[in-house]
């Protein structure tokens, strides 16, 4: 069945514990699903988009573009099926497929110099650091750092983005990151009509 929406795209992000699927429309959502990256994800995901597909009336034939978590997140295999999966419907489809990094998802509505904060284990902190302004962002750096030099590079006017224990306790001003499928959404349409179709690449810790 054909959908009532003149143009549509999916998103998918399953880097991090928690996995999103979002359909758009322009910079708008028309809806959105979150779910457990579990171990069973690269049998399922197929699934889960038919579903969300199926439940909102969206013919896959509607869909001009395809949006992809590239990473870093907790979850090498998680990463890889999302590109897998991106790359799959891109070439199926005959459309674009657009990279974002993966925190981007979880990324609070603020504006300003934020950083955020990944647990990259053996002892090392992997940071996001950019500036927030008018749903934009800019400034991008991410690096890695010892754990005990984080406190060298955090700036008084960051706003901290972390789901750490340890941090959040030393930082009682931290943000907890949460799904954020509005500003997701105002993201990857604003890559697609600038036209960021570069190949999609996986961003790993190491």
């Amino acid at each position: 069945m054909l959908s009532y929406h003149d143009m549509a795209y999916l998103v998918i992000e399953t880097a991090l514990s928690l996995g999103l699927l979002l359909i758009g429309e322009k910079e708008k959502v028309i809806t959105f699903e979150s779910f457990e990256a579990n171990q069973n994800l690269s049998k399922n995901i197929h699934l889960f988009i038919e579903n969300l597909l199926k439940k909102n009336q969206i013919d896959i034939r509607k869909i001009e573009f395809i949006g992809c978590g590239i990473g870093p997140g907790c979850s090498y295999t998680g990463t890889r099926i999302a590109l897998v999966t991106a790359k799959s419907f891109a070439f199926g489809l005959q459309i674009p497929a657009i990279g974002f990094l993966s925190p981007f998802a979880f990324l609070p509505d603020l504006e300003g110099n934020f950083t955020y904060i990944l647990d990259a284990k053996m002892g090392e902190y992997y940071l996001i650091k950019g500036k927030c302004t008018h749903d934009q962002i800019d400034h991008i750096d991410r690096f890695l750092i010892d754990r005990k030099k984080l406190e060298e590079v955090i700036r008084k006017e960051d706003q901290i983005i972390t789901d750490i224990p340890s941090i959040k306790e030393k930082f009682p001003s931290c943000i907890e990151p949460r799904p954020n499928p509005h500003f997701l959404a105002k993201l990857v349409y604003k890559k697609f009509l600038n036209r960021s179709f570069s190949e999609i690449e996986p961003v790993y810790f190491r």
